[in-house]
């Protein structure tokens, strides 16, 4: 009885076994694993300034929103953290109307 049980396990082992052996892992070329583009300047002041682009899909009309990351060493705490904010963002206004805006 023990010798069943051994053998089957050790069938069961190589069987369960084989399928992962033979499969060859993908990995694409198109893009390096780990790497964030992204731009490193310093300023005349001395503030080191680092932006990262996010890639983002297209929405409606195919408009892609141009949105990022950007850090400011001598910046104060931003919407992201200290010295990060979001950078692309803007806004439409209604505003009454008055003599000015007309």
């Amino acid at each position: 009885m023990g010798k069943k049980i051994t053998l089957f396990i050790i069938l069961s082992a190589l069987l369960s076994a084989t399928p992962v052996l033979s499969q060859e892992p993908f990995i694409g070329s198109a893009t390096e694993v780990g790497f964030t583009e992204g731009a490193l300047s310093v300023s005349l002041s001395g503030a080191a300034n680092y932006t990262i682009p996010l890639q983002l899909p297209p929405g409606i009309n195919g408009v892609v929103p141009k949105i990022g990351i950007s850090y400011n060493s001598q910046s104060g705490v931003g919407m992201l953290g200290y010295g990060w904010n979001l950078t692309g963002l803007s806004a439409i206004a209604r505003v009454p109307s008055t003599k000015f805006h007309d």
